[in-house]
């Protein structure tokens, strides 16, 4: 799973759970994985920001280092409206999912107005996403 978890659809999260194992790759990527020094925070800060995720070569080389690791088969992105980072990103995990024979799934979500959510319409994408991988 990249990109925020959905805070109104967990429904999602719970669904998907049923048939696979989600890792959650925002909390493994490598800035979040770098250690902040107290006793010296302004580097250590300056070096976590230039780590983090919103430069397509990093991003590429975080999503390699996840998926190695934990033997990822496909991954679902969750593009949540205004969101224009992950959204400008989104090419590039395709691009890499391609390279590298993985499945990719991306959903659409608003944050902000619940009412542009149906989980029926979610659910059969995830059935065929599913399908793909077995």
């Amino acid at each position: 799973w990249i990109g925020q978890l959905p805070n109104h659809t967990f429904e999602l999260i719970d669904y998907l759970e049923q048939d696979v194992e989600i890792i959650y790759w925002g909390a493994l990527m490598s800035s979040n994985e770098y250690l902040l020094d107290p006793g010296d925070p302004l580097p250590s800060i300056a070096k976590r920001s230039i780590q983090y995720m919103w430069n397509s070569v990093r991003l590429q080389e975080n999503i390699a280092d996840i998926t190695r690791r934990f033997g990822i088969d496909g991954i679902v992105t969750i593009n949540p409206w205004g969101c224009r980072n992950l959204q400008g990103l989104n090419h590039t995990i395709r691009q890499y999912s391609i390279a590298h024979d993985l499945k990719v799934l991306t959903l659409d979500a608003d944050y902000m107005d619940e009412s542009n959510y149906a989980f029926s319409h979610v659910k059969n994408r995830i059935d065929a996403f599913l399908d793909v991988l077995q």
